[in-house]
């Protein structure tokens, strides 16, 4: 399973970096904003899911991806335990690393230079590089989103205008970490398709 891992990151280098770094955290952030205004009033713990995997897997460039789908979207660590036995120790650890840091950052800004110190510091190899670099790419931009001095998504959940108060850097760790899920086995897109199903998961487990 690990070398099916380092090869389809390698593909997923075709999208997530062919332009810079930012690409595919910018990517996700645009989808997001998509599916909260998709959201009605109806959209509910129990049916997140279901919901946010139909809207995006019926937009014509996602028909035939595939993406991880979690037992549990509520914290980021738990989501990682369930892919310690798909991805290497090394990524493993440094992964687990980051999002133990994450709960002592006051805002996005934070969260923006510590991704920029980890993206330079970090060595890994070429596979494990790849989906490192998605995990820091969608961890930076899902930051700003949902942080409430940043664009605040979790005002507009549900589509009632209702501030959710949602724990930011919670729902930010949990969207990076649904990046390496979908990546796994969907390459790019599955990457940007399983962080957002995340992002709207742990965004209204919090409602």
């Amino acid at each position: 399973m690990k070398n099916v891992f380092l090869f389809s990151f390698l593909l997923l280098s075709s999208l997530a970096f062919s332009q810079n770094f930012d690409d595919i955290g910018l990517k996700h952030n645009q989808l997001m904003k998509e599916l909260i205004e998709h959201f009605g009033s109806d959209v509910t713990k129990d049916n997140v899911a279901e919901l946010s995997s139909n809207y995006l897997t019926n937009k014509e460039e996602y028909k035939s991806v595939s993406f991880t789908k979690f037992k549990d979207y509520s914290t980021p660590d738990v989501m990682l335990e369930e892919l310690k036995d798909e991805i290497s120790i090394e990524s493993y650890n440094i992964t687990k690393q980051d999002i133990e840091s994450l709960e002592a950052m006051k805002d996005y800004n934070e969260v923006a230079e510590y991704v920029e110190e980890r993206r330079q510091s970090v060595e890994l190899n070429e596979g494990d590089k790849s989906i490192y670099l998605s995990f820091l790419s969608v961890l930076k931009h899902s930051a700003y989103l949902w942080d409430e001095n940043g664009e605040n998504a979790g005002q507009n959940i549900g589509g009632n205008g209702i501030n959710a108060k949602i724990n930011w850097w919670k729902v930010a760790g949990c969207d990076a970490v649904g990046a390496i899920g979908g990546g796994i086995i969907g390459g790019g897109n599955g990457a940007l398709v399983g962080a957002c199903v995340a992002s709207a998961c742990s965004g209204i487990n919090q409602w």
